[in-house]
């Protein structure tokens, strides 16, 4: 018994520190707002465009957050289209294509077939579900949904040569509490796995060896006062 308390208490405590750990990374990878972002990423081309496969929506739900800064102070367009729409967009125009080693953003960089040239302006077209345009650090905040999508980066006047700085997370509500959370559910584990290697058996009260009365020994009867004679002298008269 005492063999199986101590077993059971390192296999909690043992439990107990690895989803303390897990939790404790989990926290801090994510942070209080529920969303893991990606390292930032320099793309640059000498093409109208680089267009990201569809590898970076393999999450459906959370919230994606796509923050472009563009290097040269020239205004930058961040679009996510439909892949159909996006391939008759850049049509027969050589672009950049990104493919994603790993999430949340690990970028892979080829070169399309194509002619060079430039592209119309990205918003003269409405095919874009979520888009951002303009000059310093912007931000893209799209709840991602089932599908082919490809998401478009480029200059906002579609002309050749783009240079910008790509930061890519996805946003999971909760995620955050989740983790504090099992950061005590473990370190509940550790205490309780110590507290029962701690334990020891009581000490129980030594108490004399009890006799059992002896079958073949004598023993006087017990007296009854109603059948002891008086000590002293018979009177005359008594018996």
């Amino acid at each position: 018994m005492q063999r199986a308390r101590k077993v059971a208490g390192w296999l909690a405590v043992g439990l107990g520190l690895l989803v303390v750990i897990a939790g404790a990374t989990a926290a801090t990878y994510v942070g209080p707002d529920d969303t893991v972002r990606s390292a930032p990423a320099r793309i640059t081309t000498d093409t109208a465009a680089a267009v990201v496969s569809n590898e970076l929506f393999r999450f459906v739900g959370p919230n994606m957050h796509v923050t472009i800064t563009g290097q040269d102070g020239a205004e930058m367009f961040a679009g996510i289209g439909h892949a159909e729409d996006v391939a008759d967009f850049v049509g027969q125009t050589r672009h950049a294509v990104i493919g994603v080693a790993s999430l949340p953003f690990t970028p892979q960089q080829s070169t399309s077939d194509g002619k060079p040239g430039t592209l119309p302006p990205p918003t003269s077209s409405d095919l874009w579900v979520a888009s951002i345009q303009g000059t310093g650090e912007q931000e893209l905040i799209w709840p991602s949904t089932d599908g082919d999508w490809r998401a478009v980066l480029m200059r906002a006047d579609g002309t050749e040569g783009v240079d910008a700085t790509v930061l890519v997370g996805f946003e999971m509500p909760q995620l955050f509490l989740g983790a504090l959370t099992a950061v005590l559910i473990g370190s509940a584990g550790i205490v309780g796995g110590f507290l029962l290697l701690r334990r020891r058996r009581p000490d129980y009260l030594d108490l004399p060896e009890q006799r059992s009365p002896d079958p073949e020994a004598w023993y006087p009867p017990p007296s009854d006062p109603a059948f002891e004679q008086t000590s002293g002298r018979r009177r005359t008269g008594e018996w």
